[in-house]
């Protein structure tokens, strides 16, 4: 795991797997997994109380089997990572009329697979063990045998702190977001310094390219349902006449 997967940044050594291993697992429950609070209150701060407190907030952590990798593969695909991630591409797909086919999501695979060992998924800390020997003579070794794994993020991280950057502060200073109660501005606006810092400077540590991703995205989500509740109360008022 350490060799195949360390990063600058987030880095893998033997104290970190101890610790997430402590913090995620429990072991007065064997399979049962528990949240990473961390990661879920990392931006707790920059939301208004008032709005809503994630430190009250305890997610559903199903305990399906006495296995902790397949409670934390359940959790991923039926209530945190895969749900999300399906019902965006579902919705990118269908607006440019592409069908959208996910076959390891087929049913028969998934029962397959929740059957399968763990010493068949992850072998000596590479992943996918299994599928990279039913790929033999398929797939490229190239492909098959690869272990780094290769990131889809676009430069959002450049986009905020350069060409993007003056309709970001534009959009935080706009009197619609700061009226909307949402969103600690203060705090917005020093995470967004802090940004530029990280990024312009080459430092070595994560920048806030995700927390602003997110924030564009509900603010502008937020202004369609707006826009659309006034087009709809103007049709109604229109039927009403």
């Amino acid at each position: 795991w350490i060799q195949h997967h360390d990063h600058p940044i987030f880095r893998k050594t033997k104290d970190v797997a101890s610790r997430g291993w402590l913090e995620f697992t429990d072991p007065e429950q064997i399979g049962r997994c528990l949240p990473d609070r961390q990661r879920m209150e990392k931006y707790a701060h920059t939301i208004n109380k008032d709005y809503l407190d994630i430190g009250k907030f305890n997610p559903d952590m199903p305990v399906i089997f006495k296995n902790y990798t397949k409670n934390r593969t359940y959790q991923d695909m039926y209530l945190e990572t895969a749900p999300c991630c399906l019902r965006a591409e579902d919705r990118q797909t269908a607006l440019l009329g592409i069908e959208n086919i996910v076959p390891f999501f087929d049913y028969r695979l998934l029962e397959f697979m929740y059957q399968v060992p763990n010493s068949l998924k992850i072998k000596q800390g590479v992943t996918k063990h299994l599928l990279r020997q039913a790929m033999q003579g398929i797939l490229p070794e190239e492909t098959r045998t690869r272990i780094a794994k290769s990131g889809w993020n676009a430069p959002a991280h450049v986009w905020f702190s350069e060409s993007s950057l003056s309709n970001l502060q534009d959009l935080i200073q706009s009197q619609s977001f700061r009226q909307r109660g949402i969103y600690n501005v203060p705090i917005v606006e020093e995470l967004l310094e802090e940004h530029l810092d990280i990024v312009r400077g080459q430092q070595n540590r994560e920048n806030h390219m995700m927390f602003f991703w997110q924030l564009i995205n509900v603010e502008l989500w937020l202004k369609d349902i707006e826009a659309l509740a006034q087009e709809l109360g103007k049709e109604s008022f229109a039927i009403a006449a």
